[in-house]
């Protein structure tokens, strides 16, 4: 099972187009936590990927490779 989550009303830009995904239960591993964080580009409409471990780890987890 997989959450998406963003602060939609953060002053700062960046913070407010930056959708993180978070593994909520995995069958196979049991692996739960951050995975990655996705960046939402204004001009062309797309989601990149963001690896800025500050902003991943905000909550002091540790980070899934996805």
């Amino acid at each position: 099972m997989i959450a998406l989550e963003r602060n939609q009303q953060s002053d700062d830009d960046l913070e407010s187009r930056t959708t993180r995904l978070r593994i909520l239960k995995s069958r196979y591993t049991g692996d739960v936590g951050m995975a990655c964080a996705l960046v939402y580009d204004k001009e062309t409409g797309r989601l990149s990927e963001y690896e800025d471990n500050e902003m991943l780890n905000s909550a002091d987890e540790e980070v899934i490779p996805f």
